[in-house]
């Protein structure tokens, strides 16, 4: 290609770079723009090859510096154009004057895309080296007083310290970058930063914030589109409801995930790992049907371009599966399979799955040499609870049957307080959260005490200045003034104080609220014999759809201010509503003598008030609400969540329990489990129903009490989701109180 030669190009970069080179000869002012408009298309190998051609033509520093960029932002995986970038830039910069954005902008981007193919080339062994070079160019992007390239930087930077355990520090980058990518609305970095902030907060085990980021994140990668993104995210919130134990929840959106990688044209490779989560969702709840045709689709999707570790977790379900159905001899060709890829991410199971088919083959010493290498492996790298668990059950069931009994029952044991630690990762977790965001509220109560000290000082200062001044002026006159106004200074301190006691006090049981304002923080408690109730309308949806937004609205707002002075005058507390479901707990100040009582009674006027009101509205032709409530009682976890919005809650086995009272429960009824029937028959004044018009009191004596109070009818054991088959009583009003 020369400069002389009159060519005629379909392709814009291809022309941009003709007129940029005849530009360059004539000596055209226009040469700089060209380069930025060359930038634009330079997307490929070859095309960076045509400014590669240009480069050695262009004698003006500040445009030979932004080709450089553009080659090393397109493809420079040896970093050599990165690297005269950042040497130009240094040069230009040593004879420049001031602060020149510009160049410390393009050092930075040069910086930065050194770092990037660094790490792409070779993650592992590049890993450090490619930090300092992210490090270095956010020091440019800094310098440059250029707050979307510094925000950019942030952002980035967050994502790998949040894959190196460092999440604390990428939460501060994150929450830094946040508000500039908002106000320039750049969509594509606030799924980056939502989306990190998420990640963050689930290294921090605060799941519920994690979940609200990556929803938000996900909302913005859908209205972009940014499919690629679109399925990370919904496997990231997948995982989230895995670890809450919502398998069902999760499994949904595995599938959601999967579907956005294909639509995207993603490789399995991105697709198989939200895959074999759905397998391990179904084969934990016993769905093994389920479970086997996602192994199927599994397997047909693998091929040899994809990593191998994929593969592995695919084959190691296979062989769970294959024993679970009897067939030991497959279970063992695919756990051979599996085991033979040696990467950590999919070792331990492959060995655990291997183990399990040996053991199966009656080849136990064969079995013992592949656990024994799982556990070595548990014992020198950070391997998941669960995984820890499934290797001390194979080695105790290999000890089992080899000898000595002795190694059994260690392991025995051993994979006792493995499985209860999983069982408690839950509450673990949600501990751990509301540690952080304890330490979060310390933090901004200390910078806010500080802040307000500051301020107070200098308040002073201003006041006894403008004491001194007023003295020498009007000597008492001032003397007088000064007075009026720390009055009324006091009396407006009183009036702001008694404006937030209230607040606090709307938002927050009394005695909570009191801690709040004397400590300035909330312990978190362990309360026993806690009765937890739940509403829910059935056919919510429905009715939404028959009533205008303000019916709704005031419908809604009629049933829980009712509901709110039914469980106040029976004792108890409204802890929440979310959507059309209404929770609320007794006995949360402590135990007393018949808290249980007390809430079955509120419960059931509950089911009065919406009774009485579905006849009244269906009179006159309008639309009512019918309702399910469950109760359980049990121990519970309370405390304030949040830091923004300060928010009383309880968590715990219990409420989930009360959750499943309410959702096995039938319209119009009330549905109690055993552990709050057996706290209610406490008392003498209840009785239980032998269905055939008899009464019975809970020892099955005959009753002849006319102050009975409640009819109790066993509905024996029923199916509730996620906590197997339990005891339940539907409860009636015996008689007007």
């Amino acid at each position: 290609m020369t400069s002389g030669a009159t060519l005629i190009s379909n392709d814009p970069f291809i022309w941009t770079v003709e007129t940029l080179i005849r530009s360059i000869h004539r000596g055209s002012t226009i040469a700089g723009a060209l380069v930025l408009v060359a930038q634009l298309f330079a997307s490929s190998p070859t095309k960076v090859d045509s400014l590669m051609q240009v480069l050695p033509t262009i004698t003006d520093a500040r445009h030979r510096l932004d080709v450089l960029v553009a080659i090393c932002s397109a493809h420079d995986p040896a970093g050599a154009y990165s690297q005269q970038a950042v040497h130009l830039a240094d040069s230009l910069l040593a004879h420049s004057t001031g602060t020149d954005t510009a160049l410390f902008v393009a050092k930075g981007d040069a910086l930065w895309q050194y770092a990037y193919f660094r790490f792409d080339t070779d993650p592992h062994r590049n890993s450090d080296s490619a930090f300092h070079g992210y490090q270095r160019a956010a020091e440019a992007y800094t310098r440059s007083g250029h707050e979307r390239s510094i925000a950019f930087a942030n952002t980035n930077l967050a994502q790998y310290l949040v894959n190196q355990g460092r999440a604390r520090e990428a939460l501060a980058l994150l929450k830094s970058a946040l508000p500039v990518h908002l106000r320039y609305d750049k969509r594509a970095m606030l799924v980056k930063d939502y989306g990190g902030l998420g990640r963050a907060y689930y290294a921090l085990n605060d799941l519920d914030r994690s979940l609200d980021n990556q929803l938000i994140a996900l909302r913005y990668a859908e209205a972009e589109p940014m499919r690629g993104e679109v399925g990370a995210i919904l496997h990231n919130i997948g995982i989230i409801y895995q670890d809450e134990g919502l398998a069902d929840t999760a499994v949904a959106y595995y599938g959601r995930a999967i579907d956005a990688f294909k639509a995207h044209g993603d490789a399995p490779t991105r697709w198989l790992v939200s895959l074999n989560n759905m397998i391990r969702c179904h084969m934990e709840q016993g769905n093994l049907k389920e479970a086997a045709v996602l192994v199927r689709q599994g397997l047909a999707a693998m091929g040899e371009e994809h990593q191998p570790w994929h593969a592995s977790l695919i084959r190691s379900a296979d062989a769970e599966l294959r024993l679970a159905q009897g067939d030991a001899s497959g279970a063992l060709i695919s756990a051979q399979q599996a085991a033979g890829v040696n990467d950590l991410r999919s070792l331990v199971p492959a060995l655990v799955a291997l183990s399990d088919a040996q053991l199966a083959m009656n080849d136990a010493r064969a079995a013992l040499r592949n656990a024994e290498r799982a556990q070595a492996l548990c014992d020198s790298t950070d391997i998941a609870l669960s995984l820890r668990r499934d290797v001390a059950r194979v080695l105790s069931a290999i000890w089992d049957r080899t000898g000595p009994p002795e190694q059994a029952l260690l392991y025995l044991q051993r994979y006792t307080a493995l499985q209860d630690s999983v069982r408690n990762e839950p509450v673990r977790k949600r501990l751990a959260a509301m540690d952080l965001r304890k330490q979060e509220l310390a933090d901004s109560l200390k910078a806010a005490t500080a802040e307000g000290a500051m301020r107070a000082e200098h308040a002073d200062e201003l006041q006894q200045e403008r004491h001194r001044r007023w003295w020498l002026w009007a000597g008492a006159a001032v003397l007088a003034t000064g007075a009026l106004v720390l009055l009324w200074r006091l009396a407006h301190i009183r009036r702001a104080k008694a404006k937030s006691d209230h607040l606090v006090g709307s938002m927050l049981p009394q005695r909570v609220a009191d801690e709040l304002v004397r400590t300035g923080r909330v312990e978190s408690r362990e309360m026993h014999d806690v009765t937890v109730l739940f509403t829910d309308f059935v056919g919510f949806t429905t009715m939404a759809q028959r009533m205008s937004a303000q019916e709704l609205h005031a419908e809604v707002d009629a049933c829980f201010a009712a509901f709110d002075r039914i469980v106040h005058d029976h004792g108890g507390e409204r802890i929440k509503t979310i959507g059309d479901a209404y929770m609320a707990a007794g006995g949360l100040g402590g135990a007393q003598p018949g808290t249980a009582e007390r809430m079955v009674r509120a419960a059931l006027a509950m089911q009065e008030f919406i009774t009485a009101r579905s006849i009244e509205r269906n009179t006159s032709q309008r639309p009512a609400f019918a309702m399910r409530v469950g109760l359980h009682t049990g121990s519970v976890i309370a405390g304030v969540a949040g830091v923004q919005k300060f928010q009383y809650d309880i968590w715990g086995d219990t409420v989930n329990t009360a959750s499943r009272m309410e959702s096995s429960g039938e319209v119009g009824q009330v549905n109690i489990s055993e552990a709050t029937y057996r706290a209610v028959v406490g008392s003498p004044l209840s009785v239980v129903g032998l269905g055939d018009g008899s009464l019975t009191t809970d020892n099955r004596q005959p009753s002849t009490d006319n102050r009975q109070l409640f009819t109790f009818t066993p509905r024996g054991k029923v199916q509730a989701k996620g906590k197997g088959e339990m005891e339940m009583y539907f409860v009636e009003r015996r008689r007007a109180e």
